[in-house]
């Protein structure tokens, strides 16, 4: 059994349970000007489906993202239109997430210095 958490600031401040090995990742993701819509984790991978405006989503996932991490086996990054809404979605393998998320909070420091 792993260990969960309540993230307030998810589904518009209605709040969601989450794993707790995730809350890194969606801190970090809702700071990048998208909104996280859900998360998968299994044994051996992550997902993270987020959705936001189409210049943000593709310079997110395409430029910066596959630069930070593409190159680690197992990670997709995939973006889709649903619902009237561009999605994003990083798949990452369980036994890179904490990599992951560590480059992309890394950015995310840089960016504001």
């Amino acid at each position: 059994m792993t260990d969960s958490t309540f993230m307030h600031e998810l589904n518009d401040g209605a709040g969601a349970t989450v794993d707790a090995r995730l809350v890194p990742l969606i801190k970090f993701l809702n700071r990048l000007n998208v909104t996280t819509e859900s998360t998968y984790i299994d044994a051996h991978m992550v997902t993270v489906t987020f959705f936001g405006e189409y210049p943000t989503m593709a310079d997110l996932l395409f430029k910066h993202f596959k630069e930070m991490f593409g190159h680690i086996d197992g990670v997709r990054l995939e973006m889709s239109w649903r619902s009237k809404r561009f999605l994003g979605s990083v798949w990452v393998p369980l036994s890179s997430l904490d990599e992951v998320s560590s480059r992309i909070g890394i950015w995310l420091e840089m960016l504001r210095k």
